[in-house]
């Protein structure tokens, strides 16, 4: 984060892993999304002790201008860095 000068309450991490990607993100702080594209079946959630932010079908379900107001509700304008 450091690296990008970005602050954690302003970065959401996008994973497909619960073992290693989500639970790198909840260690961080970082708000997180798992989404259902990768290693992590629904039904294996709830196994971990670590829970993400939220739980998507695909990355196709991310809407970017929702994920920015619900980081931030008091801000009007964003930067994106991918």
């Amino acid at each position: 984060l450091n690296y990008l000068d970005v602050h954690s309450e302003d970065t959401i991490m996008v994973c497909d892993t619960m073992a290693t990607d989500i639970k790198g993100g909840v260690e961080a702080g970082l708000e997180t999304i798992l989404v259902l594209t990768g290693v992590t079946r629904r039904e294996e959630i709830g196994r971990y002790p670590f829970q993400p932010n939220q739980v998507l079908d695909s990355v196709a379900d991310i809407k970017v201008l929702h994920i920015c107001q619900w980081l931030n509700p008091t801000r009007s304008s964003f930067s994106f860095r991918y």
